[in-house]
């Protein structure tokens, strides 16, 4: 054949940075259509954006020449830094460092778009750690629940002092995380156990992990 053509729709949930409230009634609908926009800036199709405070969800087409994770990162880090320009009392916002993403063949399109267009209805009684949870055993992703919220530790030390990189993402058991006498008060300096051995709990990718495209260090504070 002398073309390609691809119909490759997803599924896409991620949640803010430790599930925190940040988006607020009054502004959800500027973060959907902002979202939306990237997506139409790097040759994808948002078919339906919706959420509530601490999460959202897209429905999306993305061609065969963007890989997902590609896709999530300009999504991720072009709306995040959008929220800090245009929100000055969202300056701490950021989104987690993960994130689900499921293939949606195009008979179930309608009725995942529904879905992700009542997302209010949907939340009245049900949690979001409920819904993320019946996705990835409805798509059967295996997880281990100690890994699927909270804090991701990396194995790198910050070049003063002995703290290491305090980094969003999954939280590890074992770890004392006292805050930091820091204007910011969702950052936190995670210290290792008397041994002095860090546990990695899955991989951490740069470009994508933090989303909002800066990594501070604990001892900066």
């Amino acid at each position: 054949m002398a073309n390609t053509y691809t119909s490759l729709h997803y599924h896409l949930i991620f949640s803010t940075k430790n599930r925190e409230l940040w988006i607020g009634h009054d502004i959800e609908q500027r973060i959907w259509e902002y979202l939306g926009g990237i997506a139409r800036q790097n040759d994808m199709k948002a078919l339906q954006v919706g959420g509530i405070e601490d999460h959202v969800h897209l429905v999306v087409g993305i061609p065969a020449t963007i890989a997902v994770s590609k896709a999530l990162q300009l999504l991720k880090g072009g709306s995040c830094k959008w929220i800090h320009d245009t929100f000055p009392n969202l300056a701490h916002f950021g989104w987690q460092d993960g994130y689900a993403a499921f293939t949606v063949s195009r008979s179930n399109l309608p009725e995942v778009i529904n879905y992700v267009a009542h997302q209010r209805e949907h939340h009245g009684t049900r949690p979001f750690q409920e819904e993320y949870r019946s996705f990835l055993e409805k798509h059967g992703v295996e997880y281990d629940e100690r890994y699927l919220w909270g804090w991701r530790l990396k194995r790198r030390y910050a070049t003063r002092g002995n703290l290491p990189y305090a980094i969003p993402g999954v939280e590890t058991p074992g770890y004392h995380q006292p805050p930091l006498r820091d204007k910011n008060p969702n950052r936190e300096a995670i210290f290792p156990p008397r041994s002095g051995v860090l546990m990695v709990a899955g991989r951490f990718n740069a470009r994508i992990g933090n989303a909002c495209g800066f990594m501070r260090r604990a001892s900066d504070a």
